[in-house]
């Protein structure tokens, strides 16, 4: 199959919508299928950020298209690029003609990727990720507008899907009528992230990364829908009964310098350990070295991070929010309501004062990571690719 897939978001940007796309055109282009990613051109200080250079020569049955864009000023994640829509997008699907689109974008490069599909009788599929309510500042009437207008989007798509049955009952909500909806997972890379082997290996890579024997960890943006604060509250209160407890920061955001005043003010700076962007060859080894991982974000649709953290063995906290209570159960961790940091701190000492109920925690972690990974994930994306093509001849 020849695949177009469109995105506002896509390497170098840091984001989980970057991470599930280019998994998945790497796997299908691996098992011969020919992949045209339609996406934002970036500046190189974006390219810094992660300490990379430009390179969009990705091998065999992959090409890279890059649009036109304008930067986004002050963006949660200092990448964010927009596109400007003047028809390239519409030029290569006429030049390439693919079998199927897939859009990720109800925005730019989003209405090229619709507007082909009509123009050369291409079935498109629409992917959200994102609650755009959530994101939004303002008043409630342009905010309702806006994200009825992105729920509408979808509705001329042969198909949609969403991470999380949470999301797609979400766009419903505003307007989404579409009936051929199916609640898919990304395909998500987890081979690297495995168990430690043992307990050598793990006082190893906690002496490495300077973590002590009660080390609980983070990784994603920092932005204020992740609530890190409310990690970062916890941790003062679980210091009351574990003194020696790390909590392990890895990634970057606007919202950084916001959270390490905070540890300042609540008197953990020395219990909190800010890592920065870790490139993905070293992310693995910072899950092993730590024992328990958490997210009280209100923002997820199905969190990368949270996948990974299960699949390296050990126990989850995540708050009870959008999707995470779909993939956080009692067979491998623990849902606490949001904001609530004292319920989050008592949880995290019951996890870690428990050794038997922390491996418990971990090993089904790993069975429900594995349903997520791209192995999994990708022989249903193909099926659900070819089942759209042949609905539209």
């Amino acid at each position: 199959m020849k695949i177009a897939i469109f995105s506002d978001f896509f390497y170098p940007e840091l984001s989980g919508i970057t991470d599930s796309i280019v998994i998945q055109g790497k796997e299908l282009a691996r098992q011969g299928h020919t992949v045209i990613f339609v996406v934002p051109w970036y500046a190189k200080k974006d390219y810094k950020v992660i300490n990379a250079v430009k390179n969009d020569d990705w091998g065999p049955n992959i090409i890279i298209k890059r649009l036109p864009t304008i930067g986004v000023p002050n963006s949660p994640t200092k990448q964010m690029r927009s596109p400007i829509p003047l028809g390239f997008g519409i030029y290569w699907m006429w030049k390439y003609r693919p079998d199927v689109i897939h859009t990720h974008s109800p925005i730019e490069p989003g209405y090229e990727a619709r507007i082909s599909a009509w123009l050369f009788n291409i079935p498109i599929v629409g992917t959200n990720h994102t609650p755009m309510d959530k994101y939004l500042n303002g008043p409630k009437w342009f905010i309702n507008f806006v994200c009825r207008h992105y729920a509408k989007y979808y509705n001329s798509m042969a198909l949609v899907t969403a991470p999380s049955q949470y999301l797609l009952d979400y766009m419903i909500g505003y307007g989404l009528k579409n009936k051929n909806i199916r609640a898919l997972s990304n395909p998500i890379e987890i081979s690297n992230f495995s168990p430690v082997k043992d307990e050598v290996e793990k006082k190893e890579l906690k002496t490495k990364f300077g973590f002590t024997d009660k080390t609980i960890l983070y990784t994603g943006t920092l932005t204020p829908g992740k609530h890190v604060d409310d990690v970062i509250r916890a941790t003062a209160l679980v210091k009351k009964e574990i003194p020696s407890i790390t909590f392990a920061i890895a990634g970057h955001g606007i919202i950084r310098k916001e959270l390490e005043k905070l540890t300042e003010e609540l008197e953990v700076k020395d219990n909190v350990k800010f890592l920065g962007f870790i490139n993905k060859q070293v992310l693995p080894a910072v899950y092993k070295a730590s024992d328990l991982f958490v997210i009280m974000s209100t923002v997820e649709t199905q969190s990368i991070s949270l996948i990974q953290g299960m699949s390296a063995g050990i126990p989850v906290i995540g708050a009870n929010s959008c999707a995470l209570p779909e993939y956080i159960n009692e067979t491998n961790g623990i849902v606490v309501p949001v904001g609530d940091y004292k319920k989050l701190a008592e949880e995290i000492i019951k996890i870690l004062s428990n050794p038997d109920l922390s491996k418990k925690l971990g090993a089904g972690g790993i069975v429900s990571a594995n349903k997520c990974s791209t192995q999994s994930v990708i022989g249903e994306w193909i099926e659900t690719y070819k089942k759209v093509i042949e609905r539209k001849k």
